[in-house]
């Protein structure tokens, strides 16, 4: 056996039941949902078995075989894994199958992936300009960041600048010595 992970493959075999390629894809799909958490695990398994016309119990394996499968492919970013993450003796045509379907479909998976995923805002655009001219406090830096999802002003004074190009310095020092 060449599987080099601990899901089992099992539960892939109920596509066999499956009445066409097209239900194949369709249930590779409802997977993907469960992945980028527009679908909930029951909906999806109901789905599947309306799909490939099977009960609830295999329905369930199956769900959790393409999970496996369908999420390994989408984060590894290449379909050529496949065939090393099944079985030696797994069905050569259901193989093929898979694979067809998951090549034909991992770019725009990976992009859906990609979109669902928790980040940082990103920085646009930023801005920054000395405010001296109120004659009652000292002069002071104004930053203005522009992101993805908003606009910040931050105004700094000497103190608070000095101790962030000396963080940023250390940053850096830290950086170089280990690119070295």
């Amino acid at each position: 056996m060449v599987a080099q992970d601990n899901h089992d493959t099992s539960g892939l075999l109920h596509l066999l039941k499956a009445s066409s390629k097209q239900s194949v894809a369709q249930c590779c799909h409802h997977v993907l949902g469960l992945l980028e958490g527009s679908n909930t695990r029951s909906v999806t398994i109901d789905n599947i078995c309306k799909e490939v016309n099977i009960g609830m119990v295999e329905g369930d394996e199956l769900c959790v075989a393409l999970e496996g499968l369908v999420g390994k492919v989408v984060y590894q970013g290449t379909s050529s894994c496949i065939k090393d993450l099944l079985p030696d003796d797994f069905h050569p045509n259901l193989r093929d199958l898979l694979t067809k379907v998951i090549s034909s479909n991992l770019d725009e998976w990976k992009t859906r992936m990609l979109q669902c995923q928790v980040s940082f805002p990103k920085l646009l655009n930023f801005d920054w300009r000395l405010e001296k001219d109120n004659p009652s406090r000292a002069p002071s830096c104004v930053v203005n960041f522009e992101t993805s999802d908003k606009t910040m002003e931050v105004d700094m004074s000497r103190e608070t600048l000095d101790t962030m190009l000396g963080s940023l310095s250390k940053i850096r020092d830290q950086i170089s010595s280990i690119a070295k």
